[in-house]
């Protein structure tokens, strides 16, 4: 239906020419063809015979092929297949080349994120609480605002100077690598005195808003703003702490898709050693400022507490609830408690009427034995097993010189059922300091 028109193709051909081209024959037009019966049947000879010799021609081909075509195919197979190799490979790179970049974007972007979110807290918590020219005065003292926010505005500095190098690092097709290890020694000093304290940053922000309104009241304000997400300032505040980890992910995927030829790839190593090596720091001054805090808490705690039981190289262990049986240091079966330290071993006596002592003193001091003057630890197994004297030990010690034979039994429900030995008996030898102590199963 949309073919054009035979007659507008029309040739009119002469009788020289019939015979001779081939190009004109196939030309002829139908009104031609039905005038002249002669010129019909030359035409359809002559086609027959050119359709004749163009079959012969592919048979012969089909039979008698040349040797030399099936060496060109098989070059030319060889050579599609490795085409095919370089193009998987390739592909390969470039995919690699993308989730390279895309993660170094994403460390970009959350850096700046990050950023913007220590911004926000020093812009809208800090500067504000701290002003002066406020109608009843600022909202925070400058030690209450040193308590709460710390070293923050380091941190602040520190991480806007790695968005920058961040961003000329990919934008530049720099090593990303080498922003981190150069930045390492920064990292380390500003981050350990905020992870020190943190926890008391916490307690900080609860205690004053509890007593403190104002303070309550802003916070509550605060909660409503969209730049800080609408969370309260005690879940912003551990932000930094969950950075670092999560700038080491972002590494160890940035070194997944680096090819081991690239500049960047040993710089990643590197540098995803020394944040390993700085979180590992930080872990450590932390469970040592942690141990340090609750030693302060435990001497606060303690009536007429020895000021020398405060020392930086005493570490605490564990506490234990005990009854003692021997009425060496009290004279009735009295409840005492034992606060167990690497070095020495510190016993209390619970008070009963805790609001009558200045500065809520919940314990009494009894005795602080040193753990070099204990000369014999032994586990006490009684005749008749009951559930109440499964746990009990013996310690032959010297107090203010004087010899002194001390039998407890354990009330907090440590008791190992599996094992003989006591839990405190097992949790003093443990100690390395200990090295004058024997147990015995019976005695």
């Amino acid at each position: 239906m949309g073919k054009a028109d035979e007659s507008i193709y029309t040739v009119n051909l002469t009788s020289n020419q019939s015979t001779t081209s081939d190009s004109s024959l196939l030309l002829q037009s139908p009104s031609t063809q039905c005038e002249s019966p002669l010129l019909d049947s030359s035409i359809n000879t002559t086609v027959k015979r050119k359709r004749r010799q163009k079959h012969s021609y592919i048979n012969e081909q089909q039979i008698d092929p040349i040797p030399n075509s099936k060496r060109f195919n098989s070059s030319m197979n060889e050579n599609e297949n490795l085409s095919d190799e370089n193009i998987i490979v390739e592909k390969s790179q470039n995919i690699k080349k993308d989730n390279k970049y895309l993660i170094g974007m994403e460390l970009r972007e959350t850096e700046r994120n990050y950023v913007t979110m220590l911004s926000n807290i020093i812009r809208i918590f800090k500067t504000e609480m701290e002003k002066d020219d406020r109608r009843n005065g600022p909202i925070l003292t400058k030690v209450e605002s040193t308590q709460i926010f710390g070293n923050i505005e380091e941190i602040y500095h520190l991480h806007l100077l790695i968005a920058e190098q961040l961003d000329r690092a990919i934008t530049e097709d720099e090593c990303i690598g080498s922003v981190f290890l150069t930045n390492s020694v920064e990292l380390l000093r500003v981050y350990q005195p905020y992870t020190k304290f943190y926890d008391k940053t916490i307690e900080a922000v609860h205690t004053l808003e509890k007593n403190n309104s104002r303070f309550y009241a802003y916070l509550k304000i605060c909660e409503h703003k969209t730049e800080l997400g609408k969370q309260h300032l005690a879940d912003l505040m551990i932000r930094p702490i969950q950075r670092l980890p999560s700038i080491l992910l972002l590494l160890e995927r940035l070194l997944k898709y680096t090819p081991a030829t690239h500049v960047d790839y040993q710089l990643l190593i590197d540098s995803l050693d020394k944040l390993r090596e700085i979180a590992k720091k930080l872990n450590d001054e932390r469970g040592k400022t942690e141990k340090h805090l609750s030693m302060f808490n435990i001497v606060n705690s303690i009536d007429n507490c020895p000021p020398e039981l405060l020392a930086a190289h005493r570490d605490y262990i564990e506490k234990f609830q005990v009854i003692e049986l021997s009425q060496e240091l009290t004279t009735t079966r009295t409840h005492l408690t034992l606060f167990l330290f690497s070095d020495c071993l510190e016993v209390t006596k619970s008070r009963v009427n805790i609001w009558k002592t200045h500065g809520m003193k919940t314990y009494k001091h009894i005795a602080l034995i040193s753990l070099c003057d204990i000369r014999s630890l032994f586990d006490i197994s009684p005749v008749s097993l009951t559930i109440d004297e499964t746990e009990q030990f013996g310690i032959l010690c010297s107090i203010d010189g004087q010899a002194r034979q001390l039998v407890f039994r354990v009330i907090n429900g440590n008791t190992n059922s599996n094992s003989s030995k006591s839990y405190f008996t097992d949790s003093m030898s443990s100690l390395s300091s200990i090295s004058t102590l024997s147990n015995s199963s019976h005695h």
